[in-house]
């Protein structure tokens, strides 16, 4: 009896703990971020390289940030928490210099 008793009180316990993969996105999203040439018309001084080779999102909502480099046209990520962000992209030249930034847009991230 006490035997049964033991493997039972295991079952619940076991049974109760759940490792759910899915938890960590209940109140998440992501996001695809493409950049066009929408930095190209720039004028461009003749002593200064203003060609863009690198890029950063800045985004903010209620006191959470992300500020996430990348050299590609593209940048996916994933886990962000749903709500309405606001968002810009900076540009910057071969020399780490910001030549450019976009305006600012607000786009709601949901799970």
């Amino acid at each position: 009896m006490q035997r049964l008793l033991i493997i039972l009180i295991a079952i619940i316990l076991l049974s109760s703990c759940t490792n759910d993969p899915n938890k960590d996105n209940i109140n998440t999203g992501s996001i695809n971020i493409t950049v066009d040439n929408c930095f190209s018309r720039t004028i461009k001084p003749s002593n200064n390289d203003i060609t863009v080779t690198s890029y950063k999102l800045v985004g903010s909502m209620d006191g959470n940030s992300i500020n996430k480099s990348f050299t590609s046209s593209s940048l996916f990520i994933e886990k962000i928490l749903s709500g309405n962000w606001t968002f810009h992209i900076e540009g910057y030249n071969e020399q780490g210099i910001l030549i450019a930034i976009s305006p600012e847009k607000t786009v709601k991230i949901i799970p």
